[in-house]
């Protein structure tokens, strides 16, 4: 049976830090954890770029950043996209699937309310060839969320460590 757990809570509040931090957790246990981490790199105390990496070679593209050339959408102002970034992300989320645990960090404005970025991701939890997946959401964009997987649970990152302590024991 697979499980669909939405990871939600407020800017810069650890959910990527937790999703990195499980991944490796689970990799020490034999665990086959596949998917992508966006991870942020900061300038003067700002995010001034993102990262995405792939969990299962641990290569990384940059994807989106503050200012250059590359997909532009006027909403999502001041954030600029790298096409052939996302290409990548969504071939490795594609490839993701079968494994135990995919994770997804993160879905947001760009995927739901453009039906841009990383569109792989929806095929690939739509599949639910995985015992988990971990898909971090905005909690603005939860009930979209919802719309797209029932059942799935909502876990806030205040609540990780006991959920993590708990989903270890059955994976």
């Amino acid at each position: 049976m697979s499980e669909i757990t939405l990871l939600t809570g407020p800017f810069l509040s650890g959910k990527t830090s937790f999703c990195l931090e499980f991944s490796l957790e689970l990799k020490d246990r034999g665990k086959d954890v596949r998917g992508i981490i966006s991870l942020a790199e900061f300038e003067g105390g700002r995010k001034a770029r993102i990262w995405a990496r792939d969990l299962k070679s641990g290569e990384r593209k940059l994807f989106a950043r503050k200012e250059g050339e590359g997909l532009a959408i006027p909403q999502l102002s001041p954030w600029v996209f790298d096409r052939k970034a996302i290409s990548w992300v969504n071939s490795r989320l594609e490839e993701a699937i079968p494994c135990d645990v995919l994770i997804v960090d993160e879905l947001g404005p760009l995927e739901f309310q453009f039906h841009d970025g990383f569109q792989a991701a929806f095929k690939a939890i739509g599949s639910q060839s995985f015992k988990l997946a971990l898909v971090v959401v905005r909690p603005e964009l939860l009930n979209l969320a919802l719309k797209c997987w029932t059942p799935a649970s909502i876990l806030k990152i205040e609540e990780v460590h006991r959920w993590g302590l708990e989903i270890l024991q059955t994976l």
